[in-house]
């Protein structure tokens, strides 16, 4: 479960297996690659977000590494469960 404040980005972090994500609370989301580390991207701007919506990302292929944080005016609330092979 991971909580990210309104300004505070997470570090930056790897994911190397396929995950779901569970959104519990927020309206928007930004996220950085490592790969440019140049400027942030905004995600999910064209929706809010939903408690309880979900996501399915298959990453065991082609791991991220990346830093996460909230865009918008709320925290940014969610779980994350990686399937380990």
């Amino acid at each position: 479960m991971f909580l990210f404040p309104v300004g505070e980005p997470a570090l930056f972090h790897t994911h190397s297996n396929d995950n779901v994500s569970i959104e519990l609370s927020g309206d928007k989301t930004k996220s950085q690659p490592w790969s440019d580390k140049g400027p942030w991207r905004m995600e999910r701007t064209g929706r809010r977000l939903c408690p309880g919506a979900w996501d399915f990302t298959k990453l065991r292929a082609s791991p991220t590494r990346i830093a996460l944080g909230s865009a918008g005016e709320k925290p940014y609330h969610v779980i994350d469960v990686e399937i380990f092979p």
